[in-house]
């Protein structure tokens, strides 16, 4: 028996979280903030020219629930670059920003691309050439506990949990307080980790906690060929699965 669990906001805004701890670490992003108001009387409104507005809006779910995830929705960029003041100090933040913005970052010597790899050949340097890969976009659930067999036991979850292949985190706090995360990672090893052994490249996900000292532990992973559009893992007290196409829309196979 599955009990939504009610998250107020999307995996965007609560990443915030893990990813720029200095500033949104303390924050409760388990209540609404005060100027987000979803019980009102229109009839209240002023001026009056609005109340027809506010009733289009209102009757979009979508559009209410983008408003809702806004206005705890920061500038991560500018959040990131905020964060770093206490380290450097603004002075020397502003004086590095104005010279990256001054001096650019200069053009690349070549460029390739292939099926699954970019190449970035730096200009002026020995360095060898940059490989970016090509990103899928998946989109997750856990469930908490990890029912499976069937079993009819209750379960908490936590869905819409998007992220990319490329070594990309999504995370979501349960109804316990934990701040816990899926990493997916399509790994792109060397022809040969050593002699005599051919290393196959693998879709791997991963299940991690960000921990109160602000270290990151690593519960468990699980892997399967790099090609694969969905994946899982079932921990037993967490049951996680990404997928490129949805069981909802997906041709079952006989």
């Amino acid at each position: 028996m599955q009990q939504e669990h009610q998250q107020l906001f999307n995996s965007s805004v609560l990443e915030q979280q893990a990813l720029i701890p200095e500033i949104y670490g303390s924050v409760d992003f388990g209540q609404l903030p005060e100027r987000y108001v979803k019980d009102f009387d229109l009839e209240t409104l002023r001026p009056s020219r609005h109340r027809h507005y506010c009733e289009r809006v209102l009757e979009n779910p979508e559009l209410v629930e983008r408003i809702r995830n806004y206005t705890m929705m920061g500038d991560k960029v500018a959040d990131a670059y905020a964060s770093l003041i206490p380290e450097y100090g603004f002075r020397a933040l502003v004086s590095m920003l104005e010279r990256a913005c001054d001096e650019g970052i200069e053009s690349p010597a070549a460029l390739a691309l292939s099926k699954q790899q970019f190449w970035w050949a730096p200009r002026g340097t020995s360095e060898s050439a940059v490989k970016l890969h090509r990103a899928r976009q998946f989109t997750c659930y856990a469930d908490i506990p990890g029912v499976g067999g069937g079993r009819d036991i209750p379960y908490t979850r936590y869905d819409n949990l998007n992220l990319h292949d490329q070594g990309a985190e999504t995370w979501f706090v349960d109804k316990d307080g934990r701040n816990l995360g899926l990493r997916l990672f399509n790994v792109d090893w060397p022809i040969n980790n050593y002699d005599g052994y051919f290393t196959r490249d693998s879709l791997v996900i991963y299940v991690i906690e960000k921990l109160d000292d602000g270290s990151t532990k690593e519960h468990g992973y699980a892997f399967t060929l790099p090609e694969a559009n969905r994946i899982g893992i079932n921990l037993k007290w967490l049951l996680a699965s990404c997928f490129m196409i949805s069981g909802k829309v997906d041709t079952p196979t006989m």
